[in-house]
């Protein structure tokens, strides 16, 4: 073989494969995973239970690590229990009722955090953060949120939206339906046909009604249909009071609109 002939073989022999893809991306061992994050908050009406603290501790323990807790109470108090176990030796009387409950996870190798944020408040009362990798991030994701669904109670359609605006409205469409059927009368109407009189005190008192249950509704609802529960020591046993409260208030309401509507039927 001539000279050129032996250093092109031996360049060829030395030279690196560039289109290997540990040359171009490094040994696949020391490939990083997809790192994936979320930070939300949102509404939703919950009641946490024992079991489903347990679950959810189980599920940031499996995909992470060991948990830590915090508690913010009635009396204004931030407790941090030691473990799972001494969380659910509280005993959360209502003077220091559990309004708060984080759930907080951290590793360093690999770099994984997660926070469950459950709260007693109106708005946002659900957080959820995440910082860990694609696949953890995504199982422990999806977990929570099945378990917080799994939470919900039977009224949590009754806490969208605004009660006192709800009546106002409803007031309001009192009148105008009253309006178009002739209900509402002026004076002069009166003084030529009496028999109006009737019909057009009906509806003020039908108005009167609605509006006056809606604003007691929303303070009943604040109370006995809370955001959120934790249904924990004494929590519970107030729970299982309020149930049945809530089914009493229930059956009240029903029977006043039933009322209400063969009252406006039986309107001439």
């Amino acid at each position: 073989m001539s000279r050129a002939g032996r250093k092109r073989a031996r360049g060829a022999e030395g030279s690196p494969d560039l289109t290997s893809n540990d040359t171009l991306h490094g040994p696949t061992s020391t490939t990083r995973s997809m790192r994936a994050t979320r930070s939300d908050s949102y509404y939703g009406a919950f009641v946490l239970k024992e079991d489903d603290l347990k679950k959810l501790v189980e599920d940031f323990q499996a995909l992470i690590g060991p948990v830590s807790f915090e508690i913010e109470c009635a009396d204004s108090v931030t407790r941090y229990p030691d473990s799972l176990r001494d969380l659910l030796a509280f005993d959360n009387p209502p003077r220091k009722a559990i309004r708060k409950l984080k759930i907080i996870t951290h590793t360093d190798e690999p770099p994984n955090t997660a926070r469950l944020r459950l709260s007693a408040d109106r708005e946002h009362n659900i957080q959820i953060a995440l910082d860990a990798s694609e696949e953890v991030a995504t199982q422990l994701n999806d977990r929570i949120e099945d378990r917080i669904d799994s939470m919900r109670p039977w009224y949590s359609p009754l806490r969208r939206g605004s009660i006192g605006l709800t009546s106002i409205l409803l007031w309001f469409g009192a009148l105008i339906v009253g309006n178009q059927k002739g209900w509402l009368v002026g004076k002069q109407q009166l003084l030529s046909d009496p028999t109006k009189h009737q019909s057009d005190k009906a509806l003020y008192v039908l108005a009167g009604m609605t509006l006056g249950i809606g604003l007691v509704a929303g303070q009943l609802r604040q109370k006995y249909f809370p955001a959120g529960v934790f249904a924990i020591g004494q929590g519970a046993s107030e729970h299982g009071r309020n149930e049945v409260i809530r089914g009493i208030i229930i059956t009240f309401i029903v029977g006043l609109a039933t009322g209400a509507v063969f009252m406006v039927r039986a309107l001439p």
